[in-house]
């Protein structure tokens, strides 16, 4: 197995204080990257591998536009998403799996409430089950599900390492992070992550950012499309009052 992060390599990212006494010390590592992809700061050890788990949802949604998925913006906003699974996100969701003939079934990623709070009551006052449209990675697993229907890939084995959709969001991964994943493991989703340094992740971020809607070259021209989607539909990527919508919806 690849070497991990090791905590020696760690710098001190954040104290917290209360009252004047240190309560706790957050260490890890960080990097920042310039808008012409320059490093500007490096902290710890950012090329240490990492699992960047729903940070990787970007280039996962990437890999489901280029294998074929037809998204319109709201549902490329949520295929990047870990969001709070109010109704609006539960509709999303049942689209994009109503466009490619699927039900709720279909979708392989665990049953859960939403995190959206006021969500979560109204079900659990209605005697309303867990339900995996719900889950916070649902427009993700109906993204990559609509990508494989669209490549004419089998649907029931989706999440598999091995299987041809998951195979194409390696290759994508590491044509955008310009690295070969340190190890494939599997996310708390259900589906693959693959390994990467924060360095690598920043980079594939970085040109999904800098990308054009006019780029002859599709994966950075879909790219383009699916940032555009996101600050144009911030509610798709958490929720109304979290810290992420509130973040995009600020940056206009």
């Amino acid at each position: 197995m690849p070497e991990t992060f090791r905590i020696a390599d760690a710098a001190e990212l954040a104290v917290v204080e209360r009252n004047g006494f240190v309560e706790s010390r957050h260490a890890g590592s960080a990097v920042v990257l310039a808008a012409d992809g320059a490093e500007v700061l490096r902290l710890g050890d950012p090329a240490a591998p990492i699992l960047p788990r729903s940070s990787l949802k970007p280039l996962q949604a990437v890999a489901a536009l280029t294998a074929g998925a037809e998204l319109d913006d709201v549902q490329r906003g949520l295929a990047t998403a870990s969001h709070t699974g109010t109704d609006r996100h539960a509709d999303v969701v049942r689209g994009i799996l109503q466009s490619v003939e699927l039900t709720e079934d279909a979708l392989q990623c665990p049953a859960a409430w939403p995190n959206d709070v006021e969500t979560r009551d109204a079900l659990v006052r209605d005697h309303s089950p867990k339900t995996r449209v719900r889950m916070e990675c649902s427009g993700k697993h109906a993204a990559m599900l609509a990508a494989c229907r669209a490549s004419g890939w089998d649907v029931d084995g989706y999440l598999e390492i091995d299987h041809p959709f998951q195979v194409h969001v390696r290759e994508t991964v590491e044509r955008l992070s310009g690295e070969r994943p340190a190890v494939t493991a599997i996310d708390g989703c259900g589906a693959p992550v693959h390994a990467v340094s924060l360095i690598g992740l920043a980079r594939g971020i970085h040109r999904l950012a800098t990308a054009s809607e006019r780029s002859p070259f599709a994966m950075h021209r879909l790219g383009a499309q699916l940032v555009r989607a996101v600050r144009e539909n911030p509610w798709t990527i958490a929720g109304p009052g979290t810290a992420d919508t509130t973040l995009i919806t600020s940056l206009g």
